[in-house]
């Protein structure tokens, strides 16, 4: 019952949090903008508190400013680059000023405004906005699946030290149904072959696992359960986004390998 209790919280969150996003990516325009800023800002907020309690929301309202100013200012390419440099000399002179991760703390800014840079440069292309949604759904799918896989099929852990609660019967749900789904939405839209599909599939899934083990490494370290504490059953933002962060700062990358870096959309359409 805890079980299935706890999943139809974590399946309502879900689903107000896709019902937001998705709204704000049909709208465009200013409404994306607000919402892919406020989102960063709290993701900001959150990085910070996990990698270390000391100064974590001064350290958060810098990596803010750099943000908020990034992604609302359509300037030359150079502005921005200089600005993100900018927010990362200042974040890491403050953290070396009082005993923090300044790597940490940097990283932390540039990964949230990398991935976030990248959900705007996809919506740039022509279905772009169909694209996403599929990353959306394959990530969050393949998350629910092995939360259900590992609690009711149990078996090893996967590793104990970074995640105790993941195992790899839950591993290899996320992948199974993850690629199925990510297979199944793209059968309607792409003119790739059966096993170009399965491996874009493959590869999304094992980023966003990648990505939740990162953070839930993080999180082991700083000797916490949640990010934070915005969504119901969930915890944080980080709780429930590090898989889908993870896939689009490495989506470049993935578009990279399969020949598409000129439009990253076309490794899903063909």
């Amino acid at each position: 019952m805890v079980l299935f209790s706890d999943l139809k919280l974590r399946t309502i969150s879900s689903l107000i949090l896709l019902f937001i996003s998705l709204s704000a990516l049909i709208m465009g325009g200013i409404y994306f903008d607000l919402l892919i800023t406020l989102i960063s800002i709290i993701l900001s907020f959150e990085w910070m508190r996990i990698v270390s309690n000391n100064y974590w929301i001064i350290r958060g309202i810098i990596s803010s400013f750099g943000l908020i100013f990034i992604l609302t200012n359509n300037g030359t390419d150079s502005i921005l680059l200089i600005s993100a440099l900018i927010t990362t000399i200042l974040l890491s002179s403050f953290s070396r000023l009082f005993n923090v991760s300044a790597f940490l703390s940097s990283i932390g800014f540039i990964y949230i405004l990398s991935a976030m840079s990248v959900l705007k440069w996809l919506m740039g292309f022509e279905k772009g906005l169909i694209g996403i949604i599929i990353i959306f759904l394959t990530v969050i799918i393949s998350e629910i699946s092995g939360y259900i896989f590992g609690n009711i099929i149990g078996g090893p852990k996967l590793f104990k030290k970074i995640s105790p609660n993941k195992t790899w019967s839950g591993v290899l749900g996320s992948f199974f149904l993850g690629i199925l789904s990510y297979y199944l939405f793209s059968l309607f839209y792409s003119s790739n072959s059966n096993i170009l599909i399965f491996s874009i599939g493959f590869c999304i899934v094992l980023v966003s696992i990648f990505g939740d083990l990162t953070i839930s490494s993080l999180k082991r370290r700083s000797n916490m359960k949640d990010s934070g504490f915005i969504l119901p059953g969930h915890g944080g933002l980080f709780d429930r986004l590090d898989g889908l962060l993870a896939v689009l700062f490495f989506f470049p990358f993935i578009s990279a390998f399969f020949g598409h870096i000129g439009n990253p959309i076309n490794i899903i359409f063909g």
